[in-house]
Formats: structure tokens, C-alpha cells, sequence
């Protein structure tokens, strides 16, 4: 994708070089042509919806998707959208076994990490090496957690990275649609995933999740209802209100500390 850079930085315990990383976007139909690296390279995609084949097997690139690709491994990047990414390229003295695709989800956590990595190799930050020592360590090591666990169907792939934007955006009025069309699927395929894979709704999701952080603030903030209702996504402290009357059983008010 990128060319390599010089080598940055040496993780000892591990034996990683990085040699070099950062951001890029492209603009829908720029493409970048079949080529090939010395060394490994991973691309975190952040948005857009693009094919990649790698090898002999084409992947569909969509946000939440790390593609890890082999040195000496043909590849190539086929925008069907503008899209962005985080790439990093570098050297293993060992053998990684890492899988060749993995969908991030909140337990892997792999976008902040690449942001991190990232922001490391394009800045001249205090204690820089170390930070990257750490950064390093903690990349190899989820990516082998990825590896040992079972491979998500495609299905499971695009419910866990719709409950990963829910979970980030539940504060705005985030809709089922627009999380359905960041993932690349229609909201009917959605609903159908998430009846399939968590006997439920989108909708509902998206209802726990606010509610759950609603009653966190409820009982740990001194913040007025409508502030909750605000910083949740609901509509009005009213709907907040029958919303968790509904749930608990409760009014907002009981739930406050020491009520």
C-alpha cells in the first residue's frame, strides 16, 4: 500500500520493527494497483467500503476490518467508496501467527490502539520508544488472543461491529439505518443478523445501551433528567422517564444515590 519507511523503533521482548505508518484516504475509484511489500503490512480500515484482494482471496473492506498481509504477498485495494484507513508496516523476528483478517469489536479495542500506533510513528513525542515498546507488545498479543478464538461467521462479524458503534455513538441520534449502512448492509439485513445471532433487535440494543448508561448517571451524577436524557439520547427527560419506569420498574428519582 505505502512505502516502507525507515526502521523506527525495536520492541526487544518481541522483535518487532516498525518501519513506518500512519493515516490514508483515497477518493471514490482511486485504486491502488497489485503490489507488494518486503515486509508486513496492517491496514485497520476506519470507513468507506472497498475490495481487497490479498493473495488469491478478495476481502470485502468495510470500517472495523484489519487486514494483515505477508511480506512478499501481492495485494491491492479497490475503492468502490472514498474510504481511510491506519496502516503499519513491520518486521516480526518470529513467527506471529496471526490471522490474515480480523473484525474489531469492543473487546479487542483494535482502533484506538492503531490510532495510537499511528500518532507514535508520525510524531516526535516524550518517551516515544518506550510507549511504542508497549504498543508493539499489546498488538501482538491481541492479535494472537484473535487468532486462538473461534472465527466469527460473517454474520456475528457485522452484529459485534454494529453493537461497537453503538456503544461508541448511543449519545446521538444515531439510527438503526445509519449503522446499518456504516457496516454495509441494508437494516432489514441487520435485523435479520441480530434475530439470528442475538435472538433480538438493533433497536433493542441500542435501547439497553442507552438506558444502562442512563441509570449509571442516575445513580452516580447529581445531573438533572433532561441532562441524562441529553447525554443518553433520549428524546425529552419524559421519555427517559417512562423508558425507565418501564425497565425498572422505578422513577428516575429512586434511582438517585441514597433513594
Amino acid at each position: 500500500m505505502h512505502e516502507a519507511h525507515k526502521i523506527v523503533h525495536k520492541s526487544p521482548s518481541e522483535l518487532i520493527e516498525f518501519c513506518g505508518g500512519g493515516s490514508y484516504s483515497a477518493a471514490k475509484g482511486e485504486d491502488f494497483p497489485p503490489h507488494k511489500h518486503s515486509v508486513w503490512e496492517l491496514v485497520y480500515y476506519r470507513s468507506g467500503h472497498i475490495r481487497c484482494p490479498v493473495g488469491i482471496t478478495q476481502y470485502a473492506g468495510v470500517p472495523g476490518l484489519l487486514l494483515i498481509t505477508p511480506p512478499q504477498t501481492v495485494h491491492a485495494e479497490i475503492a468502490s467508496t472514498a474510504y481511510s484507513n491506519y496502516f503499519v508496516q513491520l518486521i516480526a523476528h518470529f513467527d506471529p501467527g496471526w490471522p490474515v483478517a480480523v473484525h474489531d469489536d469492543p473487546s479487542l479495542g483494535l482502533q484506538p490502539l492503531f490510532a495510537a500506533i499511528a500518532r507514535e510513528l508520525t510524531g516526535n513525542h516524550p518517551y516515544r520508544p518506550d510507549l511504542l515498546a508497549l504498543l508493539g507488545a499489546q498488538l501482538n498479543l491481541i492479535l494472537r488472543r484473535a487468532r486462538l478464538q473461534t472465527t466469527a461467521t460473517p454474520a456475528e462479524a457485522l452484529v459485534m461491529r454494529a453493537e461497537a458503534i453503538m456503544e461508541e455513538r448511543f449519545r446521538s441520534s444515531l439510527r438503526i439505518a445509519d449503522v446499518a449502512a456504516e457496516i454495509g448492509c441494508s437494516p432489514s439485513a441487520l435485523r435479520a443478523y441480530f434475530a439470528t445471532c442475538r435472538q433480538s433487535t438493533p433497536r433493542a440494543y441500542l435501547q439497553d445501551v442507552r438506558l444502562r448508561n442512563a441509570v449509571a448517571f442516575l445513580r452516580n451524577s447529581s445531573l438533572t433528567v433532561q441532562a441524562v436524557a441529553d447525554q443518553c439520547g433520549f428524546d425529552s427527560a419524559s421519555h427517559l422517564s417512562r423508558c425507565i419506569k418501564k425497565a425498572t420498574g422505578a422513577s428516575p428519582g429512586r434511582l438517585r444515590i441514597g433513594e
